[in-house]
């Protein structure tokens, strides 16, 4: 009995090296990521208690090079009692939060905190005291930007116009991935802070500088000006015309 015991537990160990190696390996080949944005990065899960949440999904190439993605659910516990994150597997097609409850492929148990943090190199699990760490390889070679989006759409395939695709604080850490190659057609670049080297970007066709329409970008260093960016007549913007440059909800326009 004391030899059975052993065997059924070096089996489970091995199973569960073995199923997470081929998660892995699935995520390595990534396409796409997508992350709920209810659940921000490095802020542990607490709410709703009691519930399964989406938190992200990543899309890839199966065998069969069928896409399929792999939906990251996780039971929010009631109180300070161990929880479970799960690996649900579907079409690409299909949406996640419509199958919370289906078949799971893969889980961690007797977790009492979660959170994760995602960039263009890797995807990080944190539970409790335990990192796992997911390298995306393939986003990494084969995106401009990164691959990752923080949108509402479940399918996650493309933005639609007039989206933020990529976005920085005033001190320029960046606020949104740039996700830029998901638009579906043109890119327009937005003063939205005072980060000097880099600005908002829009998924958008529509041409800077005319009425209603996003300000052009002079910038900083063309135009010499180093106060606040958030004011009209702001010179580091430029409208066509005698359009004025206004600043509405913290982005330069033309009106």
């Amino acid at each position: 009995m004391y030899v059975l015991s052993i065997v059924l537990y070096l089996f489970s160990l091995n199973t569960f090296a073995t199923s997470e190696s081929i998660i892995e390996d699935r995520w390595r080949g990534a396409l796409f990521i997508q992350a709920n944005k209810n659940f921000k990065q490095d802020i542990l899960v607490k709410e709703p208690r009691g519930t399964r949440q989406h938190i992200l999904s990543v899309t890839y190439l199966d065998k069969g090079f069928n896409k399929v993605k792999d939906c990251l659910v996780y039971d929010v516990p009631k109180k300070r009692e161990a929880s479970t994150l799960s690996i649900i597997t579907v079409i690409s097609k299909e949406s996640c939060v419509d199958n919370l409850f289906s078949k799971v492929s893969f889980k961690w148990d007797q977790i009492f905190n979660f959170t994760y943090s995602i960039n263009d190199t890797k995807l990080e699990l944190k539970m409790d005291d335990i990192v796992k760490i997911f390298n995306l390889y393939n986003l990494t070679l084969r995106s401009k930007g990164m691959l990752i989006s923080f949108v509402d759409s479940d399918d996650g395939e493309v933005l639609k116009s007039g989206d933020i695709c990529f976005d920085v604080s005033d001190k320029c850490n960046v606020l949104m991935p740039d996700q830029c190659i998901l638009c579906p057609g043109g890119i327009q670049p937005a003063i939205a802070s005072s980060c000097q080297s880099k600005t908002r970007k829009y998924c958008s066709d529509k041409v800077c500088g005319t009425r209603g329409e996003l300000a052009c970008v002079r910038g900083f260093v063309a135009s010499g000006y180093q106060g606040d960016y958030c004011l009209n007549d702001s010179p580091i913007g430029y409208c066509s015309g005698r359009l004025r440059v206004v600043c509405i909800d913290g982005v330069l326009r033309c009106r």
